[in-house]
Order: C-alpha cells, then structure tokens, then sequence
C-alpha cells in the first residue's frame, strides 16, 4: 500500500521542473514561483498563476528569453525570470516520454 503512495509522489516529483528545460510545443502547468511578492504580481498582472496552462512557443537556452503561449496571448520571459517557474509537465506529454524511456 506504502510503496503505490511512494511511487505516486515520486512520478509527481520527477515531473517538475524548470520551465526553461521545455521544449518548443511542449505544454504544462505553472505549480510554483520562486520570486518575490512584487515579481509574482508583475507575473500575475501576465497571466502567469500557480495553476496556470501554458506552451513552449520558442525556449530559452542559449540566454534567449522564453517565448509562451497562455490562452490567447504570448508572453515573453527573460531567461532570469523563467529559471524562477516550476511546471509539470502535461500528463499525456509525460506519458507518451516514459512510454518512449521503457522502449528504449
């Protein structure tokens, strides 16, 4: 029973991460900024929630900002500012990945 729980949370952990590591389509949701009050409300004033749906229209890497996709609107983020969002990705995006991990 213990070890159904631990596996839960452990495939929850391992699905968060920076939103800086998504790639270009990939969709997920906001679950934590690691910012202070002044910068989460300049983030809200975005659109940007804990909870919200967003989509890698253009990444990051290479110091570029984050280009996303949230509802109807895009919304670029500095590279700073982005490696402070904490996402999950979409459970049919994480799972069609673990498929392709297993088969490999």
């Amino acid at each position: 029973m213990f070890s159904n729980i631990s596996k839960t949370k452990e495939n929850k952990l391992n699905s968060r991460l920076l939103l800086t590591n998504l790639s270009v389509g990939e969709k997920a949701t906001i679950v934590s900024i690691h910012t202070g009050i002044e910068m989460i409300g300049q983030l809200m004033g975005m659109g940007l929630f804990i909870g919200t749906r967003i989509e890698i229209l253009q990444t990051g890497r290479s110091h570029k900002p984050v280009l996303l996709s949230v509802e109807d609107s895009r919304i670029v983020l500095g590279q700073e500012l982005a490696n402070l969002i904490q996402v999950e990705r979409d459970s049919t995006v994480l799972s069609s990945i673990q498929k392709k991990t297993e088969t490999e």
